[in-house]
Formats: structure tokens, sequence, C-alpha cells
């Protein structure tokens, strides 16, 4: 009943900004990014001194082997990327004192720390992905922490529209039951549905309240269904096993590719991959965890980033 009256109460403080129309972008001219470690292109890196996730095996400060989505999509389009591994949807150092809540991002922060040093423009487009963290890396898994997630990252988008966003795209999440992380060592089946739940909820708390020239939600969650229903079909043999099996911040099990020394320091948050004089193979031929879904037990690899960059660049092309 709380949050039904805190809903309603927002209803009615914004319905103002909510229901005036605003012009419609025709051309999407820079996408402006918030997420965490799969949109990751080193920043968790850079604050860590260059410490987490190790590079190598982890390429350049990304979480993956290779390039992320947002590298890649950067050779399509100027982005203006805040991600940050680690980031969730809530402020968690509001509710629990764990010192590691002083140490990760949420939404909030990411979001006023573009607006320190930047203002949004008629032909921004504004990509969110971020909440994976909240269950699968924090814990944080009863009905009422899903609705508190899914009621921050609607404030923050309503926050957006205020601050002059004309244009949001939502990533809904992926079925976090599928990572081999939650299959080892979490609850696959209470995930599974807590996904399914999350993603009820965005949609209709976004979809039914915002005004579909403004806001609109990728399904994340059919493409990924898909593409482990049939890997074949996207060029991967194995959607299951995990490419590396050491940790994030200690150097252990390196693919022997990897081990090659970084020549250089790490990336600002918006270089092109295509200027980086890298040590691996460019992601669609290198032959580290080839035909692999997962890098680790949580992230993808550069292969499979390049499918997400592909799909959402097209879904991006037919619908703005």
């Amino acid at each position: 009943m709380i949050i039904r009256a805190t809903f309603a109460l927002f209803l009615c403080l914004f319905v103002s900004i909510i229901t005036t129309p605003t012009p419609y972008a025709a051309t999407i001219n820079r996408l402006v990014i918030f997420g965490d470690s799969l949109s990751d292109q080193g920043r968790l890196y850079e604050f860590f001194h260059d410490k987490v996730p190790v590079s190598p095996p982890y390429w350049y400060g990304r979480f993956s082997n290779g390039p992320v989505w947002t590298d890649i999509i950067s050779e399509r389009y100027p982005i203006k990327n805040l991600s940050e591994g680690g980031a969730t949807l809530v402020n968690y150092a509001t509710y629990s004192l764990a010192i590691k809540y002083l140490y990760i991002t949420y939404l909030g922060e990411e979001i006023t720390h573009f607006l320190k040093q930047d203002a949004f423009r008629p032909s921004d487009l504004v990509i969110i992905w971020m909440g994976g963290n909240d269950y699968i890396a924090y814990d944080w898994l009863s009905q009422n922490d899903m609705e508190r997630a899914v009621r921050e990252l609607y404030l923050q988008v309503l926050r957006l529209r205020l601050k002059g966003a004309q244009q949001v795209l939502v990533i809904n999440l992926p079925d976090m039951s599928q990572t081999p992380l939650a299959k080892q060592e979490k609850d696959a089946g209470r995930l599974h549905l807590l996904t399914i739940s999350h993603n009820q909820l965005l949609e209709e708390t976004l979809l039914s309240i915002l005004p579909s020239d403004f806001i609109q939600i990728y399904d994340a969650y059919s493409v990924f269904e898909d593409i482990l229903t049939f890997p074949d079909e996207y060029g991967l043999h194995d959607a299951t096993t995990p490419c590396y099996t050491g940790r994030m911040w200690r150097n252990r099990t390196i693919p022997s590719e990897a081990t090659a020394p970084v020549r250089e320091s790490i990336l600002s948050a918006n270089r092109k991959v295509s200027n980086v004089a890298a040590p691996i193979h460019h992601p669609r031929n290198s032959p580290q965890c080839e035909g692999l879904l997962f890098f680790d037990n949580l992230h993808p690899t550069t292969f499979a980033h390049g499918i997400i960059a592909d799909k959402l660049d097209q879904f991006i092309q037919e619908n703005y």
C-alpha cells in the first residue's frame, strides 16, 4: 500500500511533466549511456587504479575478453558513457552499513556526474541498462527490493525528463538465472522469477505512465532467450560454459592469448576501439573464447557483445 501511495503521489507531482508533449528528435546524433559492467568502458578499472578487473585477461578494463557493446556501437554513433562496473539502480548505502556500498555507484549518481559536465541535447538518445547487480551481485531479492529498484529507475527517468532528455530507451534484464554464476552459486529458480517480475513491473510502470514518444523498452530478455535457445544460429556452440574461471581481481588461469603485455594505459571512456593497438585479435575473429557466450561466470564474450550491438543498432535505426 505504501508503494502504491508513493506512486500515486509522484503521479500527481509530475503529471504536467509527463503529459506535456516534447519535440521528436528525428535524428539521433549521440547516445548517452548509464549502466553497469555490461556497458563499462573502463571507469571502474580507472577508479581502482587498474586493479579491477585484472587486465589481462579482461581487456583494457572491460568485463569481457575484448570490446563490449558500447565500444562497438561507438563506431557507429558518438557516445557519452557513464556506465561503471558494480553500479546499481538503488543507492544501498542508505539502507546498509556494508562498506562495499561506499565504493559502488548507482544510477542517480551516474546521472549527477553527467549533469555536472554536460547537458542533454534534443538529438540525444539516453540508454539505461542496469539492475542485475541489485539482485545477482548484492542479493536484494525480496518483492519489496524489486519494487524499490523499479521505483528508483522510474524516478530517475522522470529526472531525466526534467533535465531535458527527450528520448529514453530502457533495456530490460536478461534472464539472470541463465548465467553460470546463478547456476553454480545462486538460487536460479528465484532469480528467474525475479527477472520476469522486474521486467513486467518495469513495463507496467514506464509504458503505462510515460508517453511513447519519450520512453521505449528494449527487450534484451527475449534477445538472450533466443541466443540461449538457438546458439548455432548466432555462431555460438556453447551458451553455458564460461571461458575464464579465474577471479576479477587476481591474475589466475589466464587464457594464453591474453598474456601479451598491455602496452597502453587505460582508454578514456569514449575512445573508439578502432584507434587502439590491441594485444588481442579483433573481437569478431578472436580465437580466444571462440564460440562461447560467456567470458566469465556473469559477463558475455566480446563476440556476444557484437551480437548485442548489432541488434540494438537495428532497433535504434527502426524506431528513431
